[in-house]
Parts: C-alpha cells; sequence; structure tokens
C-alpha cells in the first residue's frame, strides 16, 4: 500500500497560500515570559535550553560533553518544572534518566532564576 501524506491533500486556492504553524517551543516561550527570565528567552532564541540547562544547571559540562541522555534529563526538568515540579520529584526525574549525578540543589536555584520567580 503506497504511503500519502495527509498534507500533500490541502491545496491553497489561487492567490492563497497555506501557513503551517511550529509550535516546537511555544510552551517553554510562555514559562520564560510569564517568570520574565532572560537566560531562557536567550537560550530559546539563540541556542538549545535543554543542552543549556543540562550543561549549566544539572551537570555542570560544557555544552559540547552533553550526552543525549542529559540533554532528555534537562528537557524533562524544563518541563516539568513549568507546572511547578517540587525538588523531590525534580530528583526523581533527574536520577532516574541521568547518566551522571547532577550537581543540583544550588545550582538549580542559581542557574535557573525562573524556578525562583515561577515558583513564589
Amino acid at each position: 500500500m503506497k504511503k500519502i501524506s495527509v498534507r500533500s491533500q490541502f491545496i491553497a486556492s489561487p492567490g492563497n497560500v497555506l501557513i503551517q504553524w511550529d509550535f516546537a517551543k511555544a510552551e517553554s516561550w510562555i514559562v520564560a515570559y510569564l517568570a520574565d527570565d532572560p537566560n531562557m528567552k536567550h537560550s530559546l532564541l539563540h541556542g538549545d535550553l535543554h543542552a543549556d540547562t543540562a550543561a549549566n544547571a544539572l551537570f555542570h559540562v560544557s555544552k559540547e560533553n552533553v550526552t543525549k541522555v542529559m540533554r532528555y534529563t534537562g528537557k524533562r526538568y524544563n518541563h516539568a518544572s513549568g507546572y511547578r515540579m517540587g525538588f523531590k520529584k525534580s530528583m526523581q526525574v533527574i536520577n532516574a534518566e541521568s547518566d551522571k549525578p547532577p550537581y543540583l540543589v544550588v545550582s538549580l536555584q542559581e542557574s535557573k532564576s525562573f524556578n525562583l520567580a515561577w515558583h513564589s
């Protein structure tokens, strides 16, 4: 059976265009703006938020040394923090996925200012 892309079934009328929206980072942008966190906004705009979180807040390694597992841990942490995940749960999330022990307690509060603003 031949696979047909659903997207190919939509054709714009003459003189019109179809627009596709990418909401890949929408949730993170909302958290960054609600928390008014300039570091998070900068990372979303110019880098990789999840790799930056893993490198700077969780594992204290250079961004080049962030593994896929570390990045995924950063991603889980970022998304769960947007829903006000507490420290006990964050330790469970991080320890369940980590291939290197995180330096968590003080560094998260220093590196991720949105936690302080968002959780207060």
